[in-house]
């Protein structure tokens, strides 16, 4: 005898999308950053204008003419060459842009430090990941961090050595002067560059 297919009710069809719809969230949610920004986004998270993904790395957009994130009351100076342009030709660097970014909660933390000679992301950059020392197991003291060095449509990663002299915690009690201070040098790849900064956090992250 030829068994009857087994039918769902409508409210049962319902009941099983709702289901997957609140998997669905949940699994996005214990993955994902959220973000708590000191000064507006638009719409991206990375340093330079492009997104995160949900383990902190930068993916970077498409360069050009756009804006870079908006800058929060930072001081930066730098003296050195850079390459810069199309043909990377080797030339005077002057920083005139900072940005800091916090990335921390169930993350491993880090700070994101871009230096920039301006704020378009046709200029030339560099953007220093900052995790603990391991002679004090915190951002202070000196380190040699991921650099990136970006000009236009070209990127590359580089060494360097950063030297943090202040951190002040975004999830302390002392979060309303929340960034971070300190001096770098970068000499290698037709790269010549050394100078200090400060700055507020501009964007904050924290992973749940």
């Amino acid at each position: 005898m030829e068994k009857n297919p087994v039918r769902s009710s409508p409210s049962a069809r319902q009941t099983i999308a709702r289901i997957r719809r609140i998997l669905v969230v949940v699994t996005a949610a214990a993955v994902g950053c959220g973000s708590s920004q000191a000064v507006p986004d638009d719409g991206s998270m990375g340093p330079n204008g492009g997104s995160t993904g949900p383990d902190g790395s930068v993916q970077r957009p498409e360069t050009g003419t756009e804006g870079r994130l908006a800058v929060c009351g930072g001081t930066v100076s730098a003296v050195g060459t850079l390459p810069q342009g199309q043909q990377l030709t080797s030339g005077p660097f002057a920083a005139s842009y900072i940005h800091a970014r916090f990335v921390g909660g169930d993350c491993v933390e880090r700070i994101f430090v871009m230096i920039a000679d301006s704020s378009t992301t046709d200029g030339s950059s560099l953007t220093f990941e900052l995790g603990y020392t391991q002679s004090t197991s915190s951002f202070m003291g000196a380190t040699t961090p991921a650099v990136t060095f970006q000009s236009g449509a070209f990127s590359a990663p580089v060494g360097g050595n950063v030297e943090i002299t202040r951190y002040t915690s975004p999830s302390g009690s002392d979060a309303a002067t929340a960034g971070v201070a300190g001096t770098f040098s970068v000499r290698t790849y037709g790269i010549d560059l050394s100078g200090s900064f400060d700055t507020p956090f501009c964007q904050t992250q924290f992973c749940i």
